[in-house]
């Protein structure tokens, strides 16, 4: 008949545990969400610090590429040295 051929027993240790169970769950819950509430609410602020320092961050590297570009736009392009190999050979000056 296999597991559940004699039914379901009941005894009376099997019902004092479950009882005693239920009725220091709530208590044990509370204990627990005591100790684990201080936890999470620490990870959430280091969590906000990081994002707040990587938002920093972010500002400033952001700033220091706006300026080289505005540098760089400033410059003119005849400062600029143009590599030997893109001037044609007959721009080149003689050598004598």
């Amino acid at each position: 008949m296999g597991l559940f051929g004699k039914g379901l027993r009941l005894t009376w240790p099997g019902v004092l545990i479950g009882v005693g169970i239920a009725l220091a769950a709530p208590v044990v819950l509370a204990a627990a969400a005591a100790l684990i509430r201080p936890a999470a609410k620490a990870a959430i602020k280091g969590g906000l610090v990081i994002a707040d320092k990587v938002k920093e961050y972010t500002t400033q590297a952001s700033a220091e590429v706006r300026g080289l570009v505005s540098e760089a736009q400033a410059e003119p392009a005849a400062a600029t040295p143009v590599p030997i190999s893109l001037v044609s050979e007959t721009e080149r000056e003689p050598s004598y």
